[in-house]
């Protein structure tokens, strides 16, 4: 019921949950830093602002901007991690009221509660096999 809290999976878990975190202001900086730029290029081409102005200001926001979110990470990071070990949690609460409750078969479990990143090792790993046994009998 708690595998989620051994120690590989807990070190594989903050991983991905720290690289999406990550990913997510990186990508939204750059999308907001975009979006700035453009508007102020908008207005320097409308001569209301100047190029020095225009580069100063965007300096001034991104340093602004990057620091500000940078330090909103390590509350984002607890709360996602929090969410993900709560969801796992009922999740595993699912299963176990399946395998009691309703004596599910263990066929109808696996394709209720499959890891779809498990699953695509296996069977990546199933297709290998077979393919070098295959090319074994054709040598």
């Amino acid at each position: 019921f708690f595998d989620q809290f051994k120690f590989r999976s807990l070190f594989q878990s903050t991983l991905r949950v720290t690289s999406v975190q990550a990913s997510q202001i990186l990508a939204n900086y750059l999308t907001d830093n975009l979006s700035h730029e453009q508007h102020l290029e908008d207005l320097c081409t409308s001569d209301q602002m100047s190029q020095v102005e225009l580069e100063y200001k965007s300096s001034q926001w991104e340093d602004r901007e990057w620091s500000k979110r940078w330090k909103e990470f390590p509350q984002k990071l607890q709360k996602a991690f929090v969410q993900y070990h709560c969801l796992a949690l009922i999740m595993r609460f699912y299963e176990l009221v399946l395998d009691l409750g309703f004596k599910v078969g263990d066929n109808l479990m696996d394709r209720l509660t499959m890891d779809p990143c498990r699953f695509a090792k296996d069977r990546h790993r199933m297709i290998m096999e077979h393919s070098s046994m295959s090319g074994d009998g054709n040598r």
